[in-house]
C-alpha cells in the first residue's frame, strides 16, 4: 500500500511537472530552474530558441556563454550573492542571439524552500526588455540633446549627439543629418559621425528632386522614404554607386519638418545589409526628426534673434539712437542699450546707472525744463518728448532728442516708460554748417551780377535771383510761374524751343546760347544763357539757367567790327592812294606839257581857224585827264581837297538841274569838286538802280546831334550838321552787298559799266571832311544814303572870275628847276609869255650853284619836287637859309599832307599840283611877289 501510494505520488508529481513545463512553455517569458547552488537544471524552449543553443549546452553554468561580456561579471556576482543570501534577485543583462546580436532581458529569480526554510530550488523568469531599454536610451539621449539646446551648443554638435543616441542602439546603424539651404533647393551636410567622409563630401550640396536617393526624395516629397535595398531600388539609380562603394545597402530617410510645415532637412539611417524597418524603427525615425526640428528651429530662432539684436545695435550705432526703460514704481532705470550708454557717456561694465546719475548728465540750463516736462507726462500718462543738451564728464556737450512712450499693465496701471534717445549733435552741427553755407550761397546768388533762374519742364519759372530784376527789370514775384519763352525775342524764340527739348532729355546736359530778352521797359537786352538739366537732382529738380547781360559787350563788339571795317577800308584806301600817287606824278608831268603848249596854241591861233578848235579840244581832253587823276587821288586821304566854305545846296543844284535854285544855302567846309563828285556818284547809282523807272528823292537840311551817334559807316560827333539824303525806289541791296559797297573796285554792275570806285570815293571824301554815312537798304525796297557833314558857320568864298586876264610879270627873274626837259622848256615858255624872265635848270645842284654865285639876281623860285640828287624841298630849305625873303613855289605831280608839311618846314611859300595852267601860274607868282592879295 505504502509503496503503491508512493509511486502514485511520484507519478502525480511528474504529471504536475509536465503540466507546469507545458504551461511555462506557453507563457511569453522564458523560465529557468536551478539547483540551490545556482547551477541550471532546466530552461524553457523559448529561451533555447532565442539563444540558439541546445538544452545540454545551457544546463549547469553553460548559459553564461550567451551573456554579453560586459554584463557577465555583474550577473555572476549578483547571482552568487543572491544564492548565498537566499534572497530573490532581479538582474538586467544582454543575451546573444544566434546571429551574434544582443538584446536586453530582465531576469527575476526566487528561491523555493522546504518546511525547514532550506532552498531546494531556484525558479527564474526572463523577460525581453530590449524595446524598453531602447526607448529609455532614446529618451535619455533626447534629454541630453535638449540640455545641449538649452545651453546654446552649436547645431553641428547637437546633431552629432543625436546621431550617436541613435547609433548607441545598434552598431549597424549609420545615421545622417542633411540640412536644406536658405534657397530650399540643396541639401548640405549637418552631421554623420560614422559615415565615410568621402561619401559625406559626395552628397554635400546635392539638389533635391523626385528621384536621386532617399534623402533627396524625402526632402522633395516632404514624406518618409524607405529604401530597403539600395542596389535594387530605382530611386537610387543615379547615385547608388556612391553608397554601394562604401557597403551601404539600405537607407531610411524622413524629412525634418518645422511646426509651420516647412522642410528643414532630412534624417537618415543607413545599414550595411538590406533591411526593412519595424514599427519601432519608424517611431525612432519620427522621434529623432521631431527632436531635430526643435533643435534646428531653436537655433534658427537664436540666430535670428542674434542677428536682430546685432542689427538693432548696429542701426542704433549708425543712427545714434539708444533705447531705455524707466520703472515708474521704483523710479529706476531698468534697461539701457549699448548706444544709450555711449550717448550718455556711461560705462556698460559698471552696470545701469541710477536715475540721479543720468539726471546729472543734463545740461544745467536744460535740467529743470526737461524734468518738468517728464513729470507732467507721467502725471498725464502721455508721451514724453524733449530736446536738450548733455554735459559729459570731459566737458563735451551733446544735443539729444528724447521720445518716451508710457507702458501699462493689464489693470491699466502705468508701469514704465520705454523710449529712445537720439544723438543729434552731428545733425545740429551739420544744420549749422548748412545754414552758414546756405547763407553764403544766398549772399553769393543775391549779390552775383549773373541772373539765376530755376525753370520747370513746362518752362515755368519757379525761382528768379535778385540779379534778374537788375537785368530784366522784373521782380522775382513777377517772374515766378511765368514762362521764360514769352520774354524771348521772336527771332530767337524758335531756336530756344529747339534747344529746350534735347536739354530735358539728357540729364546733366549743358546748353549755352546768346539770345535777346525783353526788359520790363520794353527794350531788348542781349543775354548769354547757360542752362543745365538738374531735374534728376533731388535738391534742385529743375533746369538751372545762369545768364549775364552782355548788351554792352555786344554793342562793343559791333563797334569793334565797324572800326575794323573802317580800318580795312582805310588800308584799302591807303593802298589805292600809294598806287594813285605813283601814277599821278608821272601822268601830271605829261599833262603839264599838254596844258602849256595847248594854251599857247589857243592864244596864237586865229579865232576862226579850225586849229583853234583843235587846240581847245586838246585842253578839254587834258582837263578831263587831270580830273581823272584827281578822282584817283581822291581815294586816298593823303590827297586832301582844297578846303574852303562850300554852298552844298549849290553843289546839289548843279548836279540836279531840275531843282536848281530851290535848295537853301548850307555851308560846309570841303572841296567843291569833291562834293560835286559825292552827289554825282550817289545820284548816278540811284538812277542805275531804277532801270525800270522810279522816284529819286534828294533832301538837304540841317540837324542837331545832342550826343555821339554811331551810324552804319562812321560815328557822328555832337553839334549842328548838314544832312543830305538821297533815296531811290530801286532794286535795293542785300546784307552781303551792303557790307562791301564802300570797298574799292567792288561793283555789282556788268563788265564795262562800272569801275567800283564811285562809292569808295564818296566814303573817302565824306569821312575826310569829318562826316559820316548811314545806309539803309533791302532787296526790292530801294536804298537810302544819308550823308552827314559839320555845318560851317563862315561866309562863302568869292567866286573865281575866269573872264579877267591873268596878272602879268614885270621882268622878274625866275629860278626855274625841273628834271623833265620838255616840261622845263614848256614852263619857261609860259613864264616868258606871262612877262617873266625864267632861268632854267634841269638839276637841283646846278640851280643851287647858280644861286650861290649871285643870290640877289633871282626874284622868285619855281622848282619841281621829285628830282634826282637834290629834291625841291631840299633845295628850298637851303635857299631859305641863304635868303629868308626869297619867295619859293614848289610844284609836284602828287601832293599830300606829308609833302605839305615838308614844304612848310622847308620854307616854301606856295605848293602847286601838276598839271598847271597859265592862269594858275600867273596868279600864284603875283601872290608870292605881293602884287595881289
Amino acid at each position: 500500500m505504502e509503496v503503491t501510494a508512493a509511486k502514485d505520488a511520484e507519478e502525480r508529481i511528474r504529471q504536475n511537472e509536465r503540466e507546469l513545463r507545458t504551461t511555462l512553455e506557453a507563457i511569453p517569458a522564458s523560465v529557468t530552474s536551478a539547483r540551490p547552488d545556482g547551477s541550471v537544471d532546466f530552461v524553457s524552449q523559448s529561451w533555447l530558441d532565442y539563444v540558439g543553443c541546445s538544452r545540454e549546452e545551457t544546463l549547469g553554468w553553460g548559459w553564461t556563454t550567451t551573456v554579453h561580456p560586459e554584463d557577465l561579471d555583474k550577473v555572476l556576482n549578483n547571482w552568487q550573492a543572491a544564492s548565498a543570501a537566499g534572497e530573490p534577485v532581479e538582474i538586467e543583462l544582454r543575451h546573444r542571439r544566434p546571429d551574434g546580436k544582443y538584446r536586453w532581458f530582465l531576469a527575476r529569480a526566487v528561491p523555493l524552500r522546504d518546511e525547514k526554510r532550506n532552498i531546494v530550488k531556484w525558479y527564474a523568469t526572463t523577460f525581453d526588455i530590449d524595446d524598453r531599454k531602447r526607448t529609455e536610451a532614446l529618451l535619455a539621449g533626447q534629454k541630453r540633446v535638449l540640455e545641449m539646446v538649452a545651453k546654446g551648443d552649436a547645431l553641428p554638435r547637437i546633431l552629432d549627439a543625436l546621431c550617436r543616441v541613435v547609433e548607441e542602439h545598434s552598431s549597424d546603424i549609420l545615421s545622417s543629418f542633411l540640412l536644406l539651404d536658405a534657397n530650399g533647393t540643396h541639401l548640405r551636410h549637418g552631421a554623420a559621425p560614422r559615415l565615410p567622409q568621402s561619401y559625406i563630401d559626395a552628397i554635400d550640396g546635392v539638389a533635391i528632386g523626385p528621384t536621386g536617393g532617399s534623402c533627396i526624395t524625402a526632402a522633395h516629397r516632404a514624406a518618409t522614404v524607405i529604401v530597403s535595398d539600395i542596389a535594387a531600388d530605382p530611386l537610387w539609380a543615379t547615385y547608388r554607386h556612391l553608397p554601394l562603394a562604401h557597403g551601404l545597402r539600405a537607407c531610411w530617410s524622413t524629412p525634418i519638418i518645422s511646426s509651420e510645415g516647412k522642410v528643414l532637412g532630412t534624417f537618415a539611417m543607413y545599414f550595411r545589409e538590406p533591411r526593412s524597418p519595424t514599427p519601432q524603427d519608424l517611431n525612432v525615425l519620427e522621434q529623432v526628426a521631431s527632436l531635430a526640428a526643435v533643435a534646428i528651429k531653436h537655433k534658427q530662432a537664436e540666430e535670428s534673434l542674434r542677428r536682430s539684436e546685432a542689427y538693432l545695435a548696429e542701426s542704433q550705432r549708425l543712427t545714434h539712437v539708444g533705447s531705455s526703460a524707466f520703472d515708474i514704481a521704483t523710479g529706476t532705470i531698468v534697461y539701457l542699450s549699448q548706444e544709450h550708454f555711449r550717448i550718455f557717456g556711461f560705462d556698460p561694465e559698471a552696470g545701469i546707472p541710477s536715475f540721479e546719475a543720468a539726471r546729472q548728465r543734463l545740461h544745467p540750463e536744460d535740467r529743470d525744463r526737461v524734468l518738468e516736462t517728464f513729470h507732467r507726462a507721467v502725471n498725464e500718462r502721455t508721451d514724453f518728448e524733449a530736446y536738450h543738451r548733455l554735459v559729459l564728464p570731459d566737458g563735451t556737450i551733446k544735443y539729444v532728442h528724447v521720445i518716451a512712450h508710457p507702458a501699462f499693465n493689464a489693470s491699466g496701471d502705468l508701469v514704465e516708460y520705454v523710449g529712445t534717445v537720439m544723438d543729434v549733435t552731428e545733425r545740429r552741427q551739420a544744420a549749422e554748417v548748412l545754414q552758414r553755407s546756405e547763407n553764403r550761397f544766398r549772399a553769393m546768388v543775391e549779390k552775383n551780377a549773373e541772373g539765376i533762374l530755376l525753370i520747370l519742364p513746362d518752362k515755368g519759372i519757379i525761382y528768379a535771383s535778385p540779379a534778374v530784376e537788375r537785368v530784366l527789370g522784373y521782380t522775382s514775384e513777377e517772374l515766378t510761374m511765368q514762362s521764360l519763352i514769352q520774354h524771348v525775342h521772336l527771332d530767337y524764340r524758335q531756336h530756344a524751343t529747339d534747344t529746350w527739348n534735347p536739354l530735358l532729355q539728357d540729364p546733366d546736359h549743358v546748353s549755352t546760347a546768346e539770345t535777346m530778352l525783353q526788359h520790363k521797359d520794353g527794350s531788348w537786352r542781349w543775354i548769354e544763357c547757360t542752362a543745365r538739366n538738374l531735374l534728376h537732382d533731388p535738391s534742385v529738380q529743375a533746369v538751372v539757367v545762369n545768364f549775364r547781360d552782355i548788351t554792352e559787350r555786344k554793342l562793343a563788339q559791333a563797334e569793334h567790327q565797324r572800326l575794323e571795317q573802317r580800318l580795312r577800308q582805310a588800308a584799302k584806301m591807303e593802298a589805292v592812294g600809294r598806287l594813285a600817287g605813283g601814277i599821278a606824278h608821272d601822268f601830271n608831268n605829261v599833262l603839264a606839257g599838254i596844258f602849256a603848249y595847248g594854251e599857247m596854241l589857243v592864244e596864237e591861233t586865229p579865232g576862226g581857224s579850225p586849229l583853234k578848235r583843235y587846240a581847245r579840244n586838246v585842253l578839254i581832253a587834258a582837263t578831263r585827264g587831270r580830273a581823272l587823276v584827281e578822282q584817283i587821288l581822291g581815294y586816298s586821304r593823303s590827297q586832301r581837297g582844297k578846303r574852303a566854305p562850300v554852298d552844298l545846296g549849290h553843289v546839289v543844284a548843279e548836279t540836279l538841274e531840275l531843282v536848281r535854285g530851290s535848295l537853301p544855302a548850307l555851308v560846309v567846309m570841303g572841296d567843291a569838286t569833291q562834293l560835286h563828285q559825292v552827289v554825282t556818284n550817289l545820284c548816278s547809282n540811284a538812277i542805275q538802280a531804277m532801270s525800270g523807272g522810279g522816284i529819286l528823292r534828294v533832301a538837304l537840311e540841317t540837324t542837331d546831334v545832342s550826343g555821339e551817334r554811331t551810324l552804319s559807316h562812321g560815328t557822328l560827333a555832337p553839334g549842328r550838321h548838314v544832312r543830305l539824303t538821297i533815296e531811290d525806289s530801286g532794286s535795293g541791296m542785300d546784307e552781303a552787298t551792303l557790307s562791301r559797297i564802300f570797298e574799292p573796285f567792288f561793283t555789282t554792275k556788268e563788265m564795262g559799266q562800272g569801275t567800283g570806285l564811285g562809292l569808295a570815293l564818296v566814303y573817302a571824301i565824306v569821312t575826310d571832311a569829318g562826316g559820316a554815312i548811314d545806309v539803309k537798304s533791302a532787296p526790292g525796297q530801294g536804298s537810302t544814303f544819308t550823308i552827314y557833314g559839320p555845318l560851317a558857320e563862315v561866309a562863302l568864298a568869292a567866286a573865281d572870275d575866269t573872264a579877267t586876264p591873268p596878272p602879268r610879270g614885270k621882268g622878274e627873274r625866275v629860278l626855274l628847276v625841273d628834271d623833265e626837259a620838255s616840261l622845263l622848256a614848256a614852263t619857261a615858255e609860259v613864264l616868258s609869255r606871262l612877262g617873266y624872265a625864267p632861268v632854267s635848270f634841269s638839276d637841283g645842284h646846278a640851280a643851287l650853284a647858280a644861286f650861290e654865285a649871285a643870290p640877289r639876281q633871282f626874284d622868285v623860285v619855281v622848282t619841281d619836287e621829285v628830282m634826282p640828287g637834290l629834291t625841291g624841298t631840299g633845295l628850298a630849305s637851303v635857299l631859305r637859309h641863304r635868303r629868308p625873303d626869297l619867295p619859293i613855289v614848289l610844284v609836284s605831280g602828287y601832293s599830300g599832307p606829308l609833302l605839305t608839311q615838308q614844304a612848310l618846314a622847308a620854307g616854301v611859300s606856295e605848293l602847286l599840283t601838276k598839271p598847271l595852267q597859265s592862269r594858275e601860274i600867273a596868279t600864284t607868282l603875283a601872290r608870292v611877289l605881293h602884287r595881289i592879295a
